[in-house]
């Protein structure tokens, strides 16, 4: 996901997260990988490897964020569920990874 989105550029509005102004105008937010990938980018320092794999097969996302001492892997399916449902399952996701990798540091 590194190479798929730029996290400078993003868009915070309403509680989700936009590529850009232009898609946050057209209400078009990032995918579930983008957006677990720029959440969790920002919420680690950048002393931490963050990357986001997604199969396209399965529908199955990792999640990996690394460190000198510790490495914290997550992964799920990609389930449908309204937008809000989904934001707030990223968070408590992202939450899960950032505690998991900072403890053992």
């Amino acid at each position: 996901m590194s190479k798929v989105v730029d996290v400078g550029e993003v868009v915070f509005y309403g509680g989700d997260v936009f590529a850009s102004e232009a898609d946050q105008l057209v209400r078009k937010p990032l995918d579930t990988g983008r957006l677990l990938y720029v959440k969790l980018r920002l919420g680690l320092s950048y002393d931490y490897t963050v990357e986001v794999i997604w199969n396209h097969f399965t529908d199955e996302l990792i999640a990996m964020a690394a460190g000198r001492k510790s490495e914290a892997i997550v992964k799920f399916v990609d389930m449908k569920m309204a937008r809000t449902d989904k934001v707030v399952y990223i968070d408590q996701l992202v939450d899960e990874i950032t505690e998991k990798v900072q403890s053992l540091q």
